[in-house]
């Protein structure tokens, strides 16, 4: 159990044990020792009250009652103090008064057994109340990392009525606890953000200690919203908890800061965007003007047209990831040839590249799909140019087409510096760059997530196989018959 688990577990399942310190509060010394008296006189005189008295019927399970209480009210002190009034009263009331000085050598060992027993009846109680010290100070310490924290914690039965919430939760929201505990955990939510939360809930509440980890807004008691990042845990199933468990950081300060950054690159793309498009049409201008003869310099406004090619790319994926994030971007299905858009990139590529061969091999010669072909070509252009970015000595870029499981497979293989193993399952995340490439290799780490997005958004699937030092071989898959996504 990890300390998730715990922490809810020891909040909602402490309880008061013999030994709790506030169950036996600092009291006089003497009364550890005054009470197994009084309780040991009281067993006796019940015995020889009611009991035939005889040597063979001495009260011993009276007097381990006699110890058991006193261990419970004075702990392993009163215990033995309790032991030797009971090893004297047996002696004195039961077996010497009867035999005079001829004391029966089984009543010597019926006594002598009851001293040892009693002793280690005593050292279990004692390892008893150690073991519930120790557990009492590590629930106190698990519900202290709870209740002392920054962070926010609920739990709600499945209803979301809140049964529990620690004090940190209070600070963040400015409502009491006993406020909190009068309303239901999605009443906090943003109400545009209750519908996706309630689903997110019910898929929750269908599989046992399942967890979820979402962001949304929460009101504060003056009328404001924060943003939280929460992780809700299904432990209804636990006998012991029987709660859905709510553990949020207030992330606020980060989410203003990623939109004041999103909000800059947006702008700071538009802005771009102007300079770039007229700097390219006086270049253009000025290749009609030039010479045919003059080849050096039109070879210098070539790269420079290569150049500003790439800006634009970049700038289009800073714009495509802010748009991403905010769920803009529009796509268009319709039914087109996939082998065309693939020659259509291809071509696109060629026209800024001479160093690599691009070999096409199609499973057939005409294949249709569904999709928005502005899209798929954008993934094709990233998947191309990184392999010829990616192989400097290699000379060949090989891609084929297909089919696999009612899909059809596109697959861009380069024979370059390939990728480690480790690094591959995070090549398709947000601004993510493998470190070991030398610097004039590495780009921003939009591209293949932005790739990845597009085939998302497509229902289909995007990884890659590689080996480093031979190179790597990129693949989307899309269904044949591509249904678009229901929040397009």
């Amino acid at each position: 159990m990890g300390i998730f688990d715990r922490a809810a577990l020891l909040i909602s399942y402490s309880r008061p044990t013999l030994w709790n310190h506030e169950f036996t509060a600092p009291r006089p010394a003497w009364l550890n020792y005054f009470v197994p008296a009084v309780l040991t006189a009281a067993a006796t005189v019940l015995k020889l009250s009611f009991f035939t008295a005889n040597g063979a019927q001495v009260p011993f399970l009276l007097y381990f009652g006699v110890i058991m209480a006193s261990a419970s009210y004075g702990s392993t002190i009163s215990a033995v103090a309790a032991v030797i009034c009971c090893f004297f009263c047996t002696f004195f009331f039961f077996i010497y008064p009867f035999e005079g000085f001829n004391i029966p050598n089984i009543l010597l060992v019926h006594l002598v057994g009851f001293l040892a027993e009693s002793l280690f009846f005593i050292g279990l109680l004692d390892i008893i109340r150690l073991t519930n010290l120790k557990l009492k100070n590590s629930e106190e310490r698990y519900k202290g990392i709870v209740e002392k924290s920054y962070e926010g914690f609920f739990m709600t039965d499945r209803d979301t009525n809140i049964t529990y919430t620690c004090p940190s939760t209070s600070i963040l929201l400015g409502y009491s606890t006993d406020e909190l505990k009068q309303m239901h955990y999605d009443s906090l939510i943003n109400p545009e953000a209750v519908s996706e939360f309630k689903i997110n809930l019910a898929k929750l509440l269908t599989i046992n200690e399942a967890s979820l980890k979402v962001q949304h807004q929460l009101k504060t008691k003056d009328g404001g919203w924060i943003w939280v990042e929460t992780i809700a845990k299904n432990l209804l199933g636990d006998a012991r908890i029987r709660s859905v468990v709510y553990h949020f950081t207030n992330i606020t300060e980060k989410v203003i800061y990623e939109r004041h950054q999103e909000d800059f690159v947006n702008i700071a793309s538009h802005e771009l965007k102007s300079p770039i498009t007229a700097l390219m049409g006086y270049m253009y201008i000025l290749k009609r003007r030039l010479p045919e003869n003059n080849l050096e310099t039109l070879k210098i406004m070539a790269r420079m047209d290569g150049q500003f090619t790439k800006l634009q790319v970049i700038i289009s994926n800073m714009l495509d990831n802010t748009k991403i994030k905010a769920g803009e971007i529009q796509y268009i299905f319709t039914r087109f040839d996939l082998n065309e858009c693939i020659k259509e990139a291809v071509d696109a590529v060629s026209l800024n590249i001479d160093s690599h061969k691009i070999n096409c091999s199609f499973e057939s010669p005409s294949r249709m799909i569904e999709g928005d072909s502005e899209k798929i070509g954008q993934v094709i252009t990233n998947l191309v140019t990184n392999a010829v970015k990616y192989s400097p000595d290699g000379k060949t870029i090989d891609i084929t087409t297909c089919i696999k499981a009612r899909c059809i497979e596109v697959k861009v293989t380069d024979y370059g510096i390939g990728i480690a193993q480790e690094k591959q399952k995070h090549i398709f995340e947000r601004f993510y760059r493998v470190d070991t490439l030398p610097k004039k290799m590495q780009g921003l780490g939009l591209g293949l997530f932005i790739s990845a997005e597009i085939i998302r958004r497509h229902n289909g699937k995007i990884g890659v196989e590689s080996e480093e030092g031979q190179g790597s071989a990129f693949w989307f898959m899309l269904p044949l018959k591509a249904v678009p996504d229901s929040n397009i």
